[in-house]
């Protein structure tokens, strides 16, 4: 300020390197905040420059400690053969430059790579069983945001020597030890127009979202003659006969008379 130096300065000296274990006053007084929680120890420091000896200003930043976090969104729908996009948000942070001083932030660099399901399962996940790799930096925000765009490229002649088949997406920063994975399913050329499965961004194809369903498709009805039934012949009513047919009996009854007749005679006389 307006003695121009610094009247409280790290016991390590002008160079601001090392670790701040104790701070130093320009009237002698010495603060060891090696002892203190991160709270007291700003609170020291800010008790320190309200001294009337010290005309330095002090600023403040406040930062919050997360759990790292990559959300990569489904790679659906997408065919041998095309440019795979991937894309996701992530808590991690950006590369920062600072104009007036030398202190700048490289930012976290987040590692993609590219396996087929049964070699990451099984373990083999060296670098001659990758087929695919890639890095990248979380996208800069407004200061504040919640989270960054982070986004990857699969290009075309990789995916020409892809086969239709699962495959794992290992989303990678090896200087936090973070590491999450995102499955996906690569399909065959024209799986698309065949399952009448939407476009994914970028393709410049567009398909029905809604499927045609096998049992929902018309089938042409074709009619089969009805079998002939047979006539059936019922006996509703007895036949009856008609004297004319009945008359073949007379004659045999009459004779059957007659002997019955010469028969009883005898037996009437020897009475």
């Amino acid at each position: 300020m307006y003695n121009q130096k610094f009247d409280l300065l790290p016991v390590e000296g002008d160079a601001y390197t090392g670790f701040i274990t104790k701070v130093v006053t320009s009237d002698n007084q010495t603060i060891d905040i090696s002892t203190l929680q991160a709270p007291e120890a700003a609170n020291a420091l800010k008790s320190a420059l309200k001294s009337p000896s010290i005309d330095d200003t002090l600023v403040t930043q406040t930062y919050v400690i997360e759990k790292p976090l990559v959300n990569i969104q489904p790679i659906l729908d997408f065919e041998v053969g095309e440019q795979i996009p991937v894309t996701g948000t992530t808590n991690l942070e950006c590369p920062i430059s600072y104009t007036y001083n030398q202190i700048d932030l490289p930012g976290d660099r987040i590692l993609f790579s590219i396996y087929s399901a049964d070699m990451y399962y099984s373990g083999k996940t060296q670098s001659t069983n990758r087929i695919f790799s890639d890095e990248s930096y979380p996208r800069k925000t407004k200061i504040g945001a919640a989270s960054r765009d982070i986004s990857f490229t699969i290009p075309v002649d990789i995916s020409q020597k892809m086969k239709p088949g699962d495959y794992i997406a290992v989303i990678k920063c090896e200087d936090i030890k973070y590491e999450t994975t995102t499955p996906f399913t690569l399909h065959e050329e024209g799986y698309r127009k065949e399952h009448g499965a939407a476009a994914p961004p970028g393709t410049g194809e567009e398909f029905s979202q809604n499927p045609v369903v096998a049992s929902e498709m018309p089938t042409e009805i074709t009619s089969t003659p009805e079998p002939q039934s047979r006539p059936v012949h019922s006996v509703t009513d007895v036949p009856t006969r008609t004297p004319e047919q009945t008359a073949g009996f007379g004659p045999i009854i009459h004779i059957l008379i007659v002997m019955l007749a010469f028969c009883v005679l005898p037996c009437i006389k020897r009475r």
